[in-house]
């Protein structure tokens, strides 16, 4: 190689720009070279630290559906659980509320408490239970005037009937005028029973009644037998 003094001034003045050119260049290349390079590794941390928080943030929606879930079906078991409740306390008032009430000791307010019976219908209750001496079947509560059957369906769930209660009277002594005053007698029929029972007198029951199809007939003896008694 040639010695570098042996060069002339010109050409280690080109020589030496020459170098620096180079140098430069290098330089240049080095730093663009990191640079690329620490671009790309911040890319990929980039990319890497995105993909990290992707996957937080899908591990959190899965927690917080999970969340989700155990609390719909706390929900769920909380909500069955009322709702079994409630039907066991509807199941005790109802049976707390299945108390009957006993018609022929029920005044009128008792029995416009009762569902389907207003002012009306309670005053020809106690009205009708007056004439015929007390209730011995709830299903007398259809001879009331205008009890429909729609009515009577309603009223029947809730009241009861103690036969004990009624008033009856001794056919071997009552009067015609009082015998023809109920219901179940017609004046004639209370008559009728009148003459029979001076004929036989005294009758030890029912079955010495004679019955008449014109007058008397035994289904209407029938009926107003719980009334009467014998002595």
């Amino acid at each position: 190689m040639k010695n570098f003094f042996y060069f002339t001034r010109g050409e280690r003045r080109g020589i030496f720009v020459l170098l620096l050119i180079l140098s430069i260049l290098i330089g240049v290349n080095y730093y663009f070279v990191n640079k690329i390079r620490n671009s790309r590794a911040k890319i990929l941390l980039d990319e890497k630290y995105d993909s990290l928080i992707d996957s937080l943030t899908l591990l959190d929606s899965i927690k917080q559906a999970e969340r989700i879930e155990i609390y719909r079906s706390n929900q769920a078991k909380c909500t069955q659980e009322v709702i079994s409740n409630r039907v066991i306390v509807e199941e005790e008032l109802t049976q707390v509320v299945t108390v009957k009430l006993e018609l022929n000791t029920a005044d009128s307010l008792q029995l416009v408490g009762l569902k389907g019976i207003g002012p009306t219908y309670a005053h020809r209750i106690v009205a009708y239970r007056e004439l015929l001496g007390g209730y011995y079947s709830v299903d007398q509560l259809l001879e009331i005037r205008g009890m429909t059957q729609e009515n009577f369906d309603r009223i029947q769930t809730q009241v009861c009937v103690d036969a004990t209660k009624i008033k009856r009277f001794n056919l071997n002594t009552i009067t015609y005028d009082e015998l023809k005053n109920h219901p179940y007698l017609t004046a004639k029929q209370a008559y009728y029973l009148v003459k029979q029972r001076n004929l036989d007198y005294p009758w030890k029951g029912v079955d010495e009644i004679q019955t008449d199809e014109e007058i008397l007939t035994k289904k209407g003896l029938k009926k107003i037998e719980p009334y009467l008694f014998f002595k």
